[in-house]
């Protein structure tokens, strides 16, 4: 990878996309040191935000990487995604994805990566909800056995100042 071609590269996209450090730190959820580190060339983003910044910058990823075999670029994904106009629709979705794993470009390891991680999050937000609503059923009874420890107090006041 040339962190410097890529440097140079996000360099000409600021200007062009009018994007301020700072504009661009947010986007990306890191400081603006981290950005200015980046746009200087002296360190590189992580993977996930690399594509992140590709995408919001306008970059082709393709420009960083070669086939170390035949020392060609490697190609993009033979298949074009479905219905260009409006591809969000989830089986153009799936489609495009099924494309980009079939595909033995470097973009298949990236989505695998970003697809692991999109899995875990969704399972850590499943299981939240499991524990919410686990968390609402234990104050619900914790609610229930005060009202009943409080009616049982009374009853046994009130059967204390009977037998006075």
């Amino acid at each position: 990878m040339n962190i410097k071609k890529f440097s140079s590269d996000m360099q000409k996209a600021l200007v062009q996309k009018r994007i301020d450090a700072a504009t661009l730190a947010e986007k990306t959820s890191v400081s603006e040191a981290t950005v200015s580190k980046w746009v200087r060339g002296e360190s590189f983003p992580r993977a996930h935000r690399w594509g992140l910044l590709l995408s919001l910058l306008g970059i082709d990823a393709r420009n960083y990487f070669v086939d170390k075999q035949s020392q060609n670029e490697i190609p993009a994904p033979v298949q074009q995604p479905p219905n260009q106009e409006n591809n969000d629709q989830p089986t153009d979705i799936i489609d495009m994805v099924q494309a980009v794993i079939e595909s033995q470009t470097v973009y298949r390891g990236a989505l695998l990566s970003i697809i692991k991680s999109l899995y875990k999050a969704v399972a850590g937000e499943i299981d939240m909800e499991h524990m919410r609503e686990k968390l609402e059923r234990l104050e619900q009874d914790n609610y229930e056995i005060k009202e009943m420890l409080r009616s049982l107090g009374a009853t046994l006041s009130g059967k204390k100042r009977e037998a006075v």
